[in-house]
């Protein structure tokens, strides 16, 4: 799933993308309690990938990104974001117990916007 928009500016809080859904019960035997594994991500009008929960810095590109494997809400936050078409991407990594409803906000000074560069 994706949805572009179109950034005016920084803004008073910047870029703010929140990703949450209700993740069904895992076994009680389980490592990992995340059962359904959804990922967020920004994509910013120069092509770099913000992941969802990424707060060590800037992706480069999806190949450098270090996803959320632990939690069932996520978020992007740019605090000073470019003007310029983005993209906003939710995309199911493991969803064995689908489909997975999910819950997005996206808060910032901008309009939706059709097309925006980048592909998932």
């Amino acid at each position: 799933w994706s949805w572009g928009l179109r950034v005016r500016g920084a803004g008073a809080w910047g870029l703010k993308a929140s990703l949450a859904w209700t993740d069904p019960a895992a076994s009680l035997a389980a490592e990992v309690v995340l059962v359904n594994d959804l990922d967020l991500a920004l994509v910013a009008p120069d092509g770099r990938h913000w992941p969802g929960n990424n707060w060590t810095g800037l992706s480069a590109g999806r190949e450098y990104a270090m996803w959320d494997r632990l939690n069932n809400h996520e978020q992007v936050w740019l605090e000073a974001p470019a003007a310029g078409e983005y993209r906003v991407l939710v995309r199911g990594h493991h969803v064995p117990a689908g489909p997975q409803c999910f819950a997005l906000v996206v808060a910032g000074d901008f309009e939706p916007h059709a097309e925006a560069p980048a592909a998932w």
